[in-house]
């Protein structure tokens, strides 16, 4: 896995177009290696799909370590706290009068509409478990039709097997506008299909342009009451599993918001829980997350904030615990 920087990709790419011997290949900008100043087209970045930015450098090695990107990327964009402040502020990249987020996320999400119960995307959601009887879906996820997709040349593609997308919005505190949307290809039966991205396998791509505001942009699954605090998930499927096992009593909310991160380590970040009140970081049970809750846990300890770890047992996720939780109480979960 390349490593990665919370420098925004706006705040990248204007410090790259000032570079010389530097060019824009597509999404992807390629020039000599910033460290050693050697090569032509050798060392390149690009937007991610899950971070700000990815890159590497076929001089030092192609694939780059954290310690190695953190040079490449400083020698590009200088002093990276500053660099990391100035991504807050979205500024104007050079060359372009937009300050306001990409416009592809929100073509996307302007695409999509209500998620309806005869829908290839709530047969899905329902086969997961993640959804009662009363099938209750937030307005934070929608269906895009396969159609609706081509139309506004969403990026990635969608599988051509698809009968369309589920489609997730993050945001932050007050956001009107759409930022960052994921979204999760899903057949006519109701089956995910995996989708490729630049030939890797991922099951919940983020549309080309979205940005997560390092962390501050998440899915809610539940707004919660005020002062309640949140708890923190891995991602949309699994906040909507813990509202659901709220619903069944396995879980207490207690009035807390439930977010769904885009991810680990990227997601889970202080400035993800936002609301006031207590935080329950509330990872997968695998190594990753339990790691990225017990770093963020610390950051919060040294702040101040009241906050605790639970996770379903090592292996598992909040879905698969809804999942079969769903199967056992109602019958529902099963294809």
């Amino acid at each position: 896995m390349i490593a990665s920087e919370p420098v925004s990709w706006s705040v990248l790419e204007g410090h790259l177009r000032a570079r010389p011997r530097w060019r824009r290949i597509g999404r992807e900008w390629h020039g000599p290696c910033p460290v050693r100043g050697i090569g032509e087209n050798t060392c390149w970045f690009a937007p991610g799909a899950r971070t700000p930015v990815r890159g590497g450098c076929r001089k030092c090695g192609g694939r780059l370590s954290s310690p190695d990107f953190r040079e490449h990327l400083a020698a590009v964009v200088g002093d990276l706290e500053a660099a990391s402040a100035a991504s807050e502020q979205t500024p104007v990249v050079r060359g372009s009068a937009r300050t306001g987020p990409d416009p592809l996320p929100g073509r996307v999400w302007s695409a999509s509409v209500v998620l309806a119960p005869d829908s290839p995307g709530f047969r899905y959601l329902r086969s997961r478990g993640v959804l009662d009887v009363s099938a209750r879906v937030p307005p934070s996820v929608r269906w895009l039709s396969l159609g609706a997709a081509v139309s506004v040349r969403c990026a990635p593609r969608l599988p051509a097997a698809c009968a369309g997308a589920l489609v997730y919005r993050f945001a932050g505190p007050g956001e009107a506008e759409t930022w960052a949307v994921q979204f999760e290809p899903v057949d006519a039966a109701g089956r995910r299909l995996a989708c490729s991205v630049r030939g890797a396998t991922i099951k919940r791509p983020s549309v080309a342009g979205s940005s997560f505001g390092l962390g501050r942009r998440v899915f809610r699954a539940d707004p919660g009451a005020d002062g309640k605090g949140c708890w923190l998930v891995e991602g949309p499927l699994d906040a909507l599993a813990v509202c659901r096992l709220d619903s069944l009593g396995l879980v207490a909310l207690d009035g807390a918001a439930v977010f769904g991160a885009a991810g680990v380590p990227g997601g889970f970040r202080p400035r993800a829980c936002w609301v006031a009140g207590p935080v329950v970081l509330a990872p997968d049970g695998d190594e990753p997350g339990v790691e990225a809750a017990l770093q963020l846990g610390a950051e919060l300890g040294l702040a101040g904030r009241a906050h605790a770890v639970h996770r379903p047992p090592y292996g598992t996720d909040w879905s698969d615990l809804a999942h079969d939780a769903g199967i056992e109480r109602e019958g529902i979960g099963e294809h």
